[in-house]
């Protein structure tokens, strides 16, 4: 029997994932996934949920993240993040960077609206579920 993984999955709680954790659990179980990590834009939001469903379907949970990362050119790199715990320091710097992509963000949109595109910010926000977009 092959034992396959995947450790880099993105759920509902970042802005480009579309399932539910336990949706992706089912699907996991499906197509013979042994072990899985969720690795969410900058939020462990999705643990308490994958643990319960880790139990429900009998697959291996990896609690994980990927973290956004600035250069000081202004580049961004993505590094993924495997075994982390919610500790205090952690979520302060999840929050801090989450403020930061908030502002981002809301800068490109200024640009794109002064380059000519009709922006709307509120869809902007509902199509990245409420998260702020990487």
């Amino acid at each position: 029997m092959a034992h396959r993984i995947d450790l880099h999955i993105h759920s509902c709680y970042s802005e480009d994932g579309d399932y539910s954790v336990d949706y992706i659990f089912e699907l996991a179980k499906k197509i013979g996934l042994r072990a899985i990590s969720i690795t969410d834009h900058d939020s462990i939001e999705s643990i308490p949920d994958a643990v319960i469903a880790s139990k429900k379907y009998g697959i291996e949970y990896i609690p994980g993240v990927e973290l956004t990362t600035i250069y000081e050119d202004g580049s961004q790199q993505h590094i993924l993040g495997y075994y982390i715990h919610d500790n205090p320091l952690l979520n302060a710097t999840l929050n801090k960077i989450g403020q930061f992509r908030w502002e981002i963000a809301k800068k490109r949109i200024e640009k794109l609206r002064e380059i000519g595109f009709a922006m709307n910010e509120e869809n902007v926000w509902k199509k990245a579920n409420n998260r702020p977009p990487t």
